[in-house]
């Protein structure tokens, strides 16, 4: 005699619940994810040579190419996006290939040229290494 024993089947919660939490929490969690700093306006960028700043300007900046007289080979463009390098003679390339910088604490490195683009505001005051006294 053959014996059919139905599996049971387990629900964590009733099926509509179930597609409630896992569609409507994302999309509830979705405004967090797409915070802007830029809104705050207290955003400044700073562009930084052989360890001196050379040039800084705040967010309200004119969107467009430019370049600084003592680095005339090198090219950056600030945009809603951010600032980012799209032409430089350096050997590496490497800062070529990084995205634009808009939020506090974000970096561009070019170690050939000893450069450093620099995203500051109140929010990059404090990091996860900074000693708090």
């Amino acid at each position: 005699m053959l014996n059919f024993r139905r599996r049971k089947e387990y629900q964590l919660l009733p099926g509509r619940l179930e597609i409630l939490i896992l569609f409507l929490l994302p999309l509830l969690l979705l405004p967090f994810y797409f915070q802007s700093y830029a809104e705050s306006g207290d955003l400044s960028y700073h562009i930084i040579l052989e360890d001196q700043e050379i040039a800084h300007f705040t967010d309200n900046r004119a969107y467009g190419e430019f370049t600084l007289p003592e680095l005339p080979t090198v090219i950056f463009s600030f945009s809603e996006r951010g600032l980012a390098i799209v032409e430089n003679n350096c050997p590496d390339g490497f800062c070529l290939r990084q995205q634009a910088i808009k939020r506090p604490g974000e970096k561009i490195y070019c170690l050939p040229k000893l450069l450093i683009l620099e995203v500051r505001g109140d929010e990059a005051e404090y990091d996860y290494v900074t000693p708090v006294h």
